[in-house]
């Protein structure tokens, strides 16, 4: 059985066309707020500027093809770098700029990146990664760097309207950005996303009407994720809506901009959210604006949903579910919300649910393996056809790793990742839903749960807690808590450790490897 999404019409053009050609369209509304100065980009500004760019890069020698990577934290200039690339016919690398530069190093030899574009104070990094490799040709900075092209001078003085010809650029198959994913069970791998997929997964995510020009966004999120690079700037930035860019998160500078710039939706994820539920002086802003909060990138605690509805004074949490393989396929917003799931399937994509040890589709209320079918999926992992092939059915279905079930209205359900199901004796165990339950103790700040090896029982969950300031849970406290909450093959059998934080992505999901290198490796120590 197959859940399909409502037909819609998705163009095939350039993704450079398709952005620059609707903020034409927006005109003089306020595009973008740098939140660190202050300074504001209008839509028209920002086209203009994109445009400029591509020329700018154009003369540099920067072609069809080429690959620019953006090693930096989130800046009003990524976009206008992105779309600019793109109406080249290049490649964005979008990478995380924590990297030191080892792991620079070996994105930029996977890429072949031939144009780097950093701030002055990452250059120390960058320079290591650079002599390492030969693919570097080209160092662009924002501001001024000895040896280094200054963004601003790339920023042609011809303001013709006119737009780059992106003659010749095949949206479906070609590639227009490569974003690493997450590697919550290895090492990063290459994801190759196209003109298409970034187009269409736009207009799915906007075709229910429910985020609008009228809006205003406060992104901290890293634009290096796809759901700072899709859904926050690329469709938020499409509908018209204004959004302040913050460089880094700041708890009390993110409440701050949404009183001052009256934000209207929120994307959050739930290490965020669990702050901010912990956070007393969050009663001293006027956060009245905000009529929407979406959460991504990882399950959502009831307990923490219930509290972020009181402080936010809103009816529900909108929750998204969505991959750097496949982007948003699933969303759940006001009438299309049910508690606890990730929406239903978007216009344009289908799903279903595949039993894990027949591959056959599995009917309503049934757990099995979320497969996904649609528009907005990637070409594959760069230089990795056997990980490319192991992701695809011969019919087109993306295998996504979650499980979970659809229910009789059609709305999904995740359990869990497949690779992260813990296997005691015959039966699987969720970390997902133990750390429901722990999150809910009053005692417990944060929570990461894991299988460790038993001979005997195959594999024992075991939990990684972080306490609340001042809380004095003990382990044997927590095992009985959890021991009365659910069945007796869940239960902590693997003990408990308690750690100062729970090692997690930029984009919030459990680094649940590096839970497990710990208790192989270091006994347990953060």
């Amino acid at each position: 059985m197959a859940w399909k999404g409502k037909p819609i019409h998705l163009p095939c053009v350039s993704l450079g066309t398709f952005m620059t050609e609707r903020f034409d369209q927006h005109g003089d509304r306020v595009a973008m707020v740098n939140s660190n100065t202050g300074n504001v980009m209008s839509y028209s500004q920002l086209s203009s500027t994109i445009r400029r760019l591509a020329r700018g890069l154009s003369n540099l020698g920067f072609k069809r093809g080429d690959v620019l990577c953006i090693f930096s934290p989130n800046v009003i200039e990524y976009p206008i770098v992105f779309y600019a690339v793109a109406s080249l016919g290049g490649v964005l690398q979008a990478t995380n700029p924590l990297y030191n530069g080892d792991e620079l190093k070996h994105t930029i030899d996977i890429c072949k990146t031939k144009f780097l574009l950093t701030l002055p104070d990452m250059l120390p990094v960058v320079k290591q990664a650079q002599a390492q490799t030969h693919g570097v040709q080209k160092l662009i900075v924002l501001g001024e760097a000895e040896g280094c092209i200054s963004f601003s001078s790339l920023i042609t003085t011809d303001i013709s309207d006119a737009p780059i010809s992106d003659q010749g650029i095949d949206p479906k198959n070609d590639v227009t950005a490569i974003l690493f994913s997450s590697g919550t069970t290895g090492k990063p791998k290459a994801v190759q996303i196209s003109h298409y997929a970034i187009t269409s997964n736009v207009l799915q995510m906007l075709e229910p009407g429910f985020l609008t020009e009228k809006d205003s966004y406060v992104s901290f999120l890293p634009f290096f994720h796809i759901y700072g690079l899709g859904p926050i700037i690329s469709a938020g930035l499409y509908s018209g809506a204004k959004n302040v860019v913050m460089s880094r998160f700041d708890a009390h500078e993110y409440l701050r901009n949404i009183q001052e710039h009256k934000a209207t939706v929120l994307h959050l994820v739930p290490p965020i959210m669990v702050l901010l539920t912990t956070l007393p002086s969050v009663r001293q802003y006027d956060l009245s604006s905000v009529h929407r909060v979406i959460c991504g990138a990882a399950p959502l605690s009831k307990d923490i949903e219930a509290k972020i509805l009181k402080i936010f004074n809103i009816k529900h949490v909108s929750q998204g579910f969505g991959m750097t393989e496949c982007q948003v396929t699933h969303l759940s917003l006001d009438v299309m919300h049910r508690f606890g799931s990730v929406g239903t399937v978007v216009a344009g994509a289908e799903c279903k649910i595949v039993d894990l040890e027949t591959g056959k589709s599995l009917p309503a209320n049934k757990d099995g393996e979320l497969y996904v079918r649609g528009p907005s999926l990637m070409k594959g992992y760069l230089s990795n056809p056997g990980a490319t092939s192991a992701m695809y059915t011969e019919d087109g279905w993306m295998k996504t790793g979650d499980i979970g079930h659809v229910d009789d209205e059609g709305f999904l359900f995740i359990v869990d990742r497949l690779k992260e199901l813990i296997k005691y004796k015959a039966f699987q165990v969720a970390p997902a839903e133990l750390e429901d339950v722990l999150l809910s103790h009053p005692g417990v700040a944060d929570v990461g749960v894991i299988g460790i090896p038993d001979v005997e029982a195959g594999e024992l969950p075991k939990a990684f807690v972080v306490r609340k300031p001042g809380s004095r849970t003990t382990e044997q406290e927590l095992q009985d808590f959890v021991k009365s909450k659910v069945s007796g093959t869940k239960r902590l059998r693997g003990g408990v450790t308690f750690l100062k934080e729970i090692p997690k992505s930029a984009s919030g999901k459990i680094l649940r490897r590096m839970l497990r290198d710990m208790e192989k490796n270091t006994g347990s120590k953060l």
